[in-house]
């Protein structure tokens, strides 16, 4: 039978009044089916509710609730499954990754649920029409859509999915339902960019601003991409050469709907050697996650919190911090803006990504093996300062299973993660 696992109920709450309890079944309200969080939130947003539920014991029961506009029931259910992705891109980074991982690294995720309440990225290359129309029902809005091209072959061999449903019909419907979308292109040299780069921009800014933004992102190539589609890394020359292309596209769009439309990754201009744009430029910063515009973020944070950071420390903080190659320079003028502050001396230590390769040279992917080989010998003072990004969210595991634990047994030091971000880093030392 469908319907919603309730796993436990908040004590003082409509639902604990209503005689509900954990193990009980949420069927429908007010006459639609529930079967996941979404249908819930959507459902029970109304100030008058009929709930279908199935008891424990196997009764069935109708309850009219009256509530406050926005008021919770009070009802838990059990974490959403993400659906499998049945893609074969390219360039899939799980495809990239050695044996002997933790299985979680390994399942390729591709669901439209999630876009809407993470931020993932979905090719919506298998999706139904029923799927398409709860989205419209339900106002899933934003949602965030890996395009990758719209010419409907490329993207079919980009996705490895003859089947991949194009994408431009997918997108006229929902922001004809005003969906607003968020786009990417993995941008893989010589095969999705040029002139079919343009063609997706062109298409894509057709539908602008219900289509909101595009990024392109470069290509992740690991060491692990034995017979595997060949792909071209992103050199300094390409990255600066796709910067000048991009910026004359920018420009226009700025004149003409004051609004870049589309924006590249850091990784482009920090291996470009170019200058970034004002953090202005970047608006809302809706594609941060996507690693657009978390540089121009951090300096711009640096500067906002240097007037606030002392002259002298509290306490005398003597450590070291690590951080991957992409961003070391940019992290570098933050220890050394610390370090002029009394009775503060932070190393820096710059981790290079032996265990997936040195063209992977963000923080996030680096592994406590890789941690552990740098730093095994170095003096590294009272604590080693960590990055959360380098973690397993809510937990304290690298990409290798490594922990933080196993870090200090090994370094002989203690260990201190801390939020990625300068002011984070500054509370963390306790500065600020």
């Amino acid at each position: 039978m469908k319907g919603l696992l309730i796993t436990s109920v908040d004590p003082d709450s409509i639902a604990s009044e209503l005689g509900l309890d954990s193990g009980d079944m949420l069927l429908s309200i007010n006459g639609h089916e529930v079967n996941d969080i979404l249908d819930y939130r959507f459902f029970s947003s109304d100030p008058e509710l009929l709930l279908g539920v199935l008891k424990t014991d196997g009764e069935e029961w109708e309850i009219e609730v009256e509530k406050y506009e926005g008021e919770e029931l009070g009802l838990n259910f059990p974490p959403l499954k993400p659906k499998a992705c049945k893609n074969n891109c390219i360039f899939c980074f799980a495809h990239q990754l050695p044996r002997g991982l933790r299985k979680t690294l390994y399942f390729k995720d591709e669901d439209y649920r999630f876009s809407f309440l993470s931020g993932n990225y979905v090719t919506m290359a298998t999706i139904t029409d029923k799927e398409l129309e709860r989205i419209k029902e339900e106002r899933l809005s934003p949602l965030y859509i890996s395009v990758h091209a719209t010419n409907p072959e490329l993207r079919r061999m980009l996705t490895g999915n003859p089947k991949a449903r194009d994408i431009i019909p997918i997108i006229k419907e929902l922001t004809d339902a005003k969906i607003e979308l968020h786009c990417q292109v993995v941008l893989c040299p010589d095969i999705n960019d040029g002139e079919e780069l343009q063609r997706t921009i062109q298409d894509l800014i057709h539908f602008y601003p219900r289509v909101a933004s595009l990024a392109v992102v470069p290509v992740g190539l690991s060491r692990y991409r034995e017979k595997l589609y060949p792909i071209k890394p992103v050199t300094r020359d390409y990255a600066r050469g796709l910067i000048a292309e991009i910026k004359t596209v920018q420009d226009r769009f700025i004149k003409d709907y004051d609004d870049p439309f589309i924006f590249l990754s850091d990784e482009f201009y920090i291996k470009g050697d170019v200058d970034f744009p004002p953090y202005e430029f970047y608006g809302d910063f809706s594609q941060i996650e996507n690693g657009v515009g978390m540089i121009p973020s951090f300096l711009y944070e640096l500067e906002a919190i240097d007037g606030k950071l002392p002259k002298k420390a509290k306490r005398e903080v003597n450590g070291t911090v690590i951080t991957g190659e992409l961003p070391s320079r940019f992290v570098k003028a933050l220890v050394e803006r610390v370090n002029e502050i009394k009775g503060v001396n932070i190393r820096l230590e710059v981790v290079r990504n032996e265990f997936l390769g040195p063209s992977i040279t963000t923080t996030g992917l680096l592994t406590g093996g890789d941690i552990i080989k740098s730093l095994t010998g170095k003096e590294l003072g009272d604590v080693l300062y960590i990055p959360n990004a380098m973690l397993k969210l809510e937990e304290d595991i690298f990409l290798d299973d490594v922990t933080l634990t196993d870090i200090e047994n090994t370094l002989h030091v203690k260990v201190q993660k801390f939020d990625a971000s300068p002011a984070g880093f500054a509370e963390t030392l306790g500065l600020l």
